[in-house]
């Protein structure tokens, strides 16, 4: 059975110490998700009570032309045709298994 990945945004932190948190999956818990905890690949643990704080968003399991994978709410581009934000639409995730695009940000973490 695959894993299925994510990454969460810590939108209500401190502007100062917001941050991605990237490449976790779920244990099966079955006391709830106040319990739950998961390790991120970076060594940090997420534990319950910080889901209510933080964004999720689920890989598609498509990389990028650079290895990268792409999650939604990523910006991706072609070279020709302007940037646009990934989401589960399927038309445009199944052209997006078929071309090559590249990830340039995503709509958290953009320099304004």
């Amino acid at each position: 059975m695959r894993k299925i990945r994510f990454r969460a945004w810590a939108k209500d932190w401190p502007k100062e110490t917001r941050k991605m948190f990237t490449g976790f999956s779920f244990r099966d818990v079955y006391s709830g998700m106040d319990e739950a905890e998961t390790t991120c690949e970076n060594g940090e643990n997420l534990k319950g009570p910080d889901w209510d704080d933080l964004v999720l968003m689920q890989s598609t399991e498509l990389l990028d032309k650079n290895g990268k994978e792409i999650y939604e709410s990523d910006r991706v581009t072609d070279g020709i045709n302007p940037p646009f934000v990934v989401t589960w639409d399927y038309p445009l995730l199944a052209r997006l298994a078929e071309i090559e695009v590249k990830v340039i940000g995503n709509i958290y973490e953009e320099k304004k």
